[in-house]
């Protein structure tokens, strides 16, 4: 596996642990304030609605990189490590 590639991986693990960290922490800060149920109910949906735009564009960000990698080292070219699309895996270890 390349280094680009693995840095995208670790790149993905990072946003999903910063992702549920902030899901995480934000129910707890809600749950543990005094607000009515109401009150806290809408200040979660807002909260997880802010996250998931902010996951989405992360995700569309890491989409757009991954693209321009796969485009400068040529879809299933060496090196790329996918294989072409549409095609199946083949050779050793496929």
């Amino acid at each position: 596996m390349s280094e680009d590639t693995s840095d995208n991986g670790g790149l993905l693990g990072l946003l999903a642990g910063v992702a549920v960290g902030a899901l995480i922490g934000a129910a707890v800060a809600l749950l543990t304030a005094p607000r009515s149920g109401e009150e806290t109910r809408t200040q979660l949906r807002e909260g997880a609605e802010e996250t998931l735009g902010k996951i989405r564009e992360s995700v569309e960000e890491l989409r757009t990189k991954l693209d321009e990698l796969v485009r400068r080292r040529g879809v299933g070219g060496e090196g790329a490590g996918l294989p072409a699309p549409g095609t199946e895996a083949s050779g050793p270890g496929a």
